[in-house]
């Protein structure tokens, strides 16, 4: 929940949320969560990087970590405790780099903001970025971590052909490259009217900057309407990565009800058409596809401080895929701190989109509710198999518990509420629980073809055997005979 304002005349925030797969991932490796520290509330967006699992993996742990060990180093300055937190999450990453082959290289950036009555501490680690919306203008807050802006910054390259350099996706700061990994952190001050958005590169690498500002400042948007508008930004422009983003708006205003402004203000009925059609009609030109890598490690400053530029003659990233990870003996484990005084962080529920954007009836009561940060995901057609003739509460065994007092109070039927393997979880880009929405007509159907289709499969592979056998006797019978009568 929100902590409690102490300023004369608060700043109330209202946040838009999106979450999202995109056009051509299998599984989503981005994470974002809301939690509330003994600092403020904890905003975070993370981007994993590695293979399938360790990605994801890397990112979760990442979102957890920093709602966990911000409380658990609450009687530090914000900063200082801020740096404990990344530097304890990288090396449990590394740690389990090592133990286990599967998530080798794993790591995540991860941009977050503190937020506290009118101030707001932001630090990011990677290209998962923050931006400032003021005076109706976008203005970029932090400075990708990446081989990409490095070269920008000396000058070797301009930013049209940085974005088309092969190295232009490799990182040279995430969490979980090096033990003694830091954020760059800074402070704002904020207004009435202002607002923040934090994105992973799925957003920024598939939009224009001036589409992306048109959406941010429109004064006619709800903050959910805004992260909306522009998660359909990035799809028009490829949606060729996971797509994260938590947009914040503050305004004046007396303290309210924190159920209200869970996850922002409720949704509009109706979006201007206007607006949104001259934003996203406006073209996607220029567009950075992002597979992230990482680059050898690099010494990296805290603070506000810019990364000592590496020299053209430096040798070439390497990608993290080939990178060796750093034997556990030799790192300097962070200190674990005790679990007294630990917030939960909040539970996930994603929410799958189906067809035309259909969702499950009671998906919008996700809201409004205490402890859960609800996610949308576009269904793919694996996903989508697992539909049904009505709306479904899928969850793992692990999450049982949650899943039944989350359905007991938003009033989700009992026969709706469904257990799933991981495997068809994992069909959904992961999560502990999902709400599926109920098949439209044209769904149904194509689940009918398939399920034909897979029984006819099957039906001629049991036939084909069936002959094999037949034939196979047949033979035998046939050599028995010869022996018998030559």
């Amino acid at each position: 929940m929100p902590t409690p304002q102490s300023q004369p005349n608060p700043l109330v925030v209202s946040v838009g949320v999106q979450c999202n797969v995109g056009k051509e991932r299998s599984e989503n490796q981005d994470r974002i969560t809301r939690a509330a520290t003994t600092f403020g509330d904890l905003f975070v967006v993370a981007d994993g990087v590695g293979g399938h699992q360790g990605g994801a993996e890397a990112a979760q742990a990442v979102v957890d970590g920093f709602a966990r060990y911000l409380n658990a180093f609450g009687s530090l300055p914000l900063q200082e405790a801020l740096q404990n937190a990344i530097r304890a999450i990288s090396s449990d990453l590394q740690q389990r780099s090592v133990t286990n082959p599967a998530l080798r290289g794993m790591g995540s950036t991860v941009v977050l903001c503190v937020v506290r009555g009118a101030h707001a501490t932001y630090a990011h680690a990677g290209d998962s970025r923050a931006y400032l919306v003021r005076d109706s203008k976008l203005t970029q807050l932090t400075r990708d971590h990446s081989v990409m802006e490095r070269m920008v910054s000396q000058g070797i390259l301009t930013p049209a052909q940085a974005k088309d350099h092969p190295d232009a996706s490799v990182l040279t700061r995430a969490i979980g490259q090096s033990a003694d990994v830091t954020l760059d952190i800074a402070d704002i001050a904020l207004q009435a009217n202002d607002a923040m958005l934090l994105c992973s590169d799925g957003l920024w690498g598939y939009a224009k900057h001036e589409e992306m500002e048109a959406i941010a400042t429109s004064p006619n948007l709800s903050a959910t309407a805004v992260a909306d508008a522009l998660l359909n930004l990035a799809l028009e422009g490829g949606g060729g990565d996971n797509i994260s983003i938590q947009f914040l708006r503050f305004q004046a205003g007396k303290s309210v009800n924190s159920a209200r402004y869970w996850l922002g203000m409720p949704r509009k009925k109706a979006v201007p058409v206007i607006a949104l059609a001259a934003v996203l009609g406006a073209g996607s030109a220029g567009l950075y596809v992002s597979n992230h890598t990482l680059a050898k490690p690099n010494p990296d400053f805290s603070g506000s401080q810019p990364e000592n530029p590496g020299q053209p003659g430096d040798s070439k990233p390497a990608e993290h895929k080939e990178k060796t990870p750093v034997p556990a003996a030799s790192q300097k484990p962070a200190t674990t701190p005790g679990k007294t005084g630990e917030a939960k962080p909040p539970v996930e529920v994603v929410v799958i989109e189906g067809e035309k954007k259909s969702v499950a009836k009671w998906a919008d009561k996700l809201n409004g509710l205490q402890g859960v940060t609800p996610t949308r995901r576009t269904g793919s057609d694996a996903c989508l198999d697992l539909q049904g003739d009505t709306d479904i509460f899928y969850h793992s065994e692990k999450a049982a518990d949650e899943a039944r007092q989350i359905s007991a109070k938003v009033g989700i039927p009992a026969e709706e509420i469904v257990p799933a393997s991981a495997e068809d979880l994992k069909k959904c880009g992961g999560g502990e629980m999902l709400a599926m929405p109920a098949a439209t007509p044209s769904e149904l159907e194509r689940l009918k073809n398939k399920a034909k289709g897979n029984f006819d499969k099957a039906r001629a592979g049991i036939e084909s055997s069936i002959d094999a056998a037949a034939k196979k006797a047949g033979e035998e019978v046939k050599k028995g005979k010869d022996k018998i009568h030559p």
